[in-house]
């Protein structure tokens, strides 16, 4: 259902508003704010001029004042224009990204392992924490999900695990710089608080004694360090990562802040994708399992 107001053009779609306003239309190229007649104009002809169509791909106002979607630059002008006719007419229009978000039927694709029980925990907050930190196209939750994917073990884990059984294995994922040798790292065997303490007590913003137990690995996306928990909100409270709300929005904030959005807006080659990857994992560890959850998800989530 599509009605006027005072402020623009609402469009209705299971129980959602798309508001479309004056000012959040710009023409490409001149960047001028289309006038009210210029809308007006645009709502008269949208049945029928294939260049009012096209100003209408390129820029989409959705839910957030002055934030343009760009999830439809890819559809044909045909498709475009059938997915707008059904929903004026009040019906369901898939443009790039689903009404109400991701599934649980998509991220059970995108995450084959996971327990239904952890999906329908972290499904809401993850939708949640994507709107409000503008991971709002097919592309970007695509890119977010498939680094969730690995970082969490597929919403099993919101804590990093630090408790290792064997010396070799720490002297591995640590390296030389911490434990250059085999005897070294076995004072750290089964004692992951002593273990968080000495690998991330002087890194991240980490400056207090105990502050990389305090600060260590947690979330979706594993936020590890005082500073990157201040960057992400929550510094003060760094136990609330291990709810599914805390976990999601952590990630998501994260995401935004190392511009991961604009890393993620298209549709990524590897070589590409990997460099997100590196944001997210400096060592690029379980890289290729991140690029095969890449690609689950971009299947999922491409519109049909």
């Amino acid at each position: 259902m599509a009605r006027r107001n005072l402020h623009g053009l609402e469009l209705h779609d299971r129980g959602r508003t798309f508001l479309l306003t004056p000012t959040s239309w710009m023409r490409p190229g001149s960047c001028r704010p289309l006038s009210w007649a210029d809308v007006l104009d645009l709502w008269e002809t949208l049945w029928l001029s294939p260049s009012s169509l096209q100003e209408l791909r390129l820029f989409w106002a959705r839910q957030r004042p002055a934030e343009a979607c760009r999830a439809v630059t890819r559809m044909s002008d045909a498709e475009l224009r059938q997915a707008i006719l059904k929903m004026l007419r009040g019906g369901h229009a898939t443009l790039g990204v689903r009404a109400g978000g991701v599934t649980a039927e998509q991220l059970k694709a995108i995450m084959p392992n996971a327990l239904l029980s952890d999906i329908n925990a972290a499904l809401g907050p993850l939708n949640t924490a994507m709107d409000k930190h503008g991971i709002d196209s097919a592309p970007k939750r695509a890119a977010f999900l498939a680094q969730l994917t690995v970082e969490s073990q597929q919403l099993s884990h919101t804590v990093e695990s630090l408790r290792y059984t064997h010396a070799e294995r720490l002297k591995d994922v640590f390296g030389s710089k911490y434990f250059p040798t085999v005897e070294s790292a076995k004072p750290y065997v089964k004692n992951a608080e002593k273990l968080a303490n000495y690998v991330y007590g002087s890194k991240n913003g980490n400056n207090q004694p105990g502050d990389g137990w305090a600060y260590r690995g947690r979330g979706y996306i594993q936020v590890t360090g005082r500073a990157n928990y201040r960057d992400v909100g929550y510094e003060a409270n760094p136990d609330a990562l291990l709810t599914p709300a805390g976990a999601a929005d952590s990630a998501a904030a994260y995401w935004e802040k190392r511009k991961l959005n604009e890393a993620s807006a298209t549709w990524l080659e590897r070589p590409a994708f990997d460099l997100v990857t590196k944001k997210v994992n400096a060592k690029k560890l379980e890289a290729t399992a991140r690029w095969q959850a890449y690609l689950r998800a971009k299947k999922a989530l491409s519109p049909k």
